[in-house]
């Protein structure tokens, strides 16, 4: 099984870890619809991410707020219909399609994306 930490296709971008939806979409075991080769610089909410950002919308309540989201990527619930995107958001790049992994578990996977971006630091005893 292949974890956030053994992901080889990501990398850094001026010093902040950087990924493309399709490696991403590998690491959590999801399908991409839209743009693969998207790159994601970091997590954040629905409402606060901006289009370098994935979120996540764990089920189908969530997703008038997802459609509101200007998040560059969201993993959602496989079997889960996205509705139709909000007007003004995905960025100011102008109408585009929204693009999402979808995955079995979206916490799960959030949780591995999550280890991806901040990985856990090496502890050092003292003394």
């Amino acid at each position: 099984m292949q974890t956030a930490s053994t992901v080889v296709h990501g990398g850094m971008m001026n010093g902040i870890r950087s990924i493309r939806v399709h490696d991403l979409a590998r690491t959590i075991s999801g399908d991409v619809e839209g743009d693969g080769a998207h790159l994601v610089r970091g997590v954040a909410t629905l409402e606060a991410a901006g289009e370098g950002d994935v979120s996540w919308a764990g089920g189908a309540e969530l997703m008038p707020r997802a459609a509101e989201s200007k998040a560059g990527v969201l993993v959602v619930p496989r079997g889960v219909a996205m509705p139709p995107v909000a007007p003004g958001s995905i960025g100011d790049a102008g109408p585009r399609e929204r693009t999402v992994i979808r995955v079995d578990d979206p916490d799960a996977a959030m949780n591995k994306v999550l280890a991806y971006f901040a990985p856990p630091r090496d502890e050092v005893s003292v003394g």
